[in-house]
């Protein structure tokens, strides 16, 4: 099973590679905000399991990287920006 930013880093791979815009990869996940699934994608949120399983048949994910976690489909990992503060 992958790490969670090992999947978050496949994602958006396959993103690129595949052409996509998180607009289109939106409206093939559901009729959900493009901003939520964005953040669903890049780990701050999760998906339902249909939601998961759109966005995995859309990028090639195994159903062990879309289910990675029962309760958290689809829950990749976005790293924290942290900002230096005077």
């Amino acid at each position: 099973m992958p790490t969670r930013e090992e999947l978050t880093l496949k994602i958006r791979d396959e993103k690129r590679s595949r052409g996509l815009t998180w607009k289109k990869i939106a409206e093939a996940i559901g009729s959900g905000s493009p901003i939520f699934y964005t953040a669903a994608l890049l780990g701050q949120m999760t998906l339902t399991k249909e939601e998961a399983q759109n966005a995995a048949t859309l990028l090639g994910l195994t159903d062990s990287e879309a289910f990675s976690s029962p309760n958290h489909p689809i829950a990749a990992h976005l790293p924290l920006c942290r900002q230096r503060t005077l």
